[in-house]
C-alpha cells in the first residue's frame, strides 16, 4: 500500500516558505498500469495538496509553492495502448519535441478540473517546453525543463514572463524535469556564464509530489504519491 499523502510536522525537511500540513491518509492499491492512471493519480496528489494547503493551520505561505511531478509517457512505438512500459531514448526520432507531444494529452489529463489553459511554448518550440496555466491563474505547470533548457525556466521563476508565479502561494509544478544540479545547467560552452548568471535553485527550492519509476530489477511500473518530499 503507498501513502497518497500524509503530512506530518516533523516528518519531512520543508523550506521556510513552505508551511507543514497534516492530512489524512490516503492509498493506492496497486502501481498505475497505464499512462492516463498515472495521470489521474497525479490529479489526486495535487488536488490533496491544494486541500491541506487551503486548510494549513499554519500561516499561508510567503513564498510561491514548487512542486515536481514525474509522469510516464506512452511508447512510441506504435502501439495503440497507454501502458505504462520502459522504452529506449532510441525510440524517439523526433527527440524532445516528439516526447512533449506524447506527454501534453496527460498533462492536460492530469490538470482536468482546473481550469487549465495551454499558454504555449516557453521561448523555442525546438524545446519542447510546454507551460500551462491552472488553478484560475493560481498555479503554473512547466514541461520537460532539463539542464540545456534551464536558462528560459528561471527566467520564468523570476518573474520575467509574468509576476504572478511570485505571488505568495502560487504553486508551480514542473512535470518531468531532468535537470540536476547549477553546475550542469547550459550547454557545455555556456556553462561557467551561465552559472555566473542564474541564480541556482537549490534543490529543497522543489519538493518531489509524484513519480512512476521502473527499478531495474524487474521493470515494473511503481508509482509514488506522497507528501511533497525536499531532498
Amino acid at each position: 500500500m503507498l501513502d497518497v499523502l500524509s503530512i506530518s510536522p516533523g516528518s519531512l525537511r520543508v523550506p521556510r516558505s513552505l508551511p507543514r500540513y497534516t492530512v489524512t491518509h490516503a492509498s493506492i492499491p496497486s502501481p498505475p498500469k497505464t499512462c492516463t492512471e498515472a495521470a489521474m493519480e497525479a490529479r489526486s496528489v495535487l488536488r490533496r495538496f491544494r486541500e491541506a494547503s487551503r486548510n494549513a493551520v499554519a500561516p499561508p505561505p510567503s513564498a510561491p509553492l514548487r512542486l515536481t511531478v514525474q509522469l510516464p509517457v506512452p511508447s512510441p512505438s506504435g502501439r495503440e495502448d497507454d501502458f505504462v512500459r520502459p522504452f529506449d531514448e532510441g525510440e524517439w526520432p523526433g527527440g524532445i519535441q516528439q516526447r512533449f507531444r506524447a506527454l501534453r494529452p496527460l498533462i492536460e489529463r492530469m490538470l482536468e478540473g482546473y481550469s487549465a489553459e495551454f499558454v504555449g511554448m516557453l521561448e523555442s518550440p525546438a524545446d519542447g517546453i510546454g507551460v500551462w496555466a491552472a488553478m484560475e491563474g493560481t498555479s503554473t505547470v512547466v514541461a520537460n525543463v532539463s539542464n540545456a533548457t534551464f536558462s528560459p525556466f528561471a527566467r520564468l521563476c523570476a518573474g520575467e514572463f509574468g509576476s504572478r508565479v511570485l505571488d505568495p502561494g502560487h504553486l508551480l509544478v514542473a512535470v518531468n524535469p531532468s535537470w540536476t544540479t547549477s553546475a550542469d545547467i547550459g550547454q557545455l560552452w555556456q556553462r561557467q556564464e551561465m552559472i555566473l548568471r542564474i541564480p541556482p535553485l537549490p534543490p529543497r527550492v522543489f519538493c518531489h509530489a509524484y513519480t512512476v519509476a521502473y527499478p531495474f530489477s524487474n521493470k515494473a511500473a511503481v508509482s509514488k504519491s506522497r507528501a511533497p518530499a525536499c531532498t
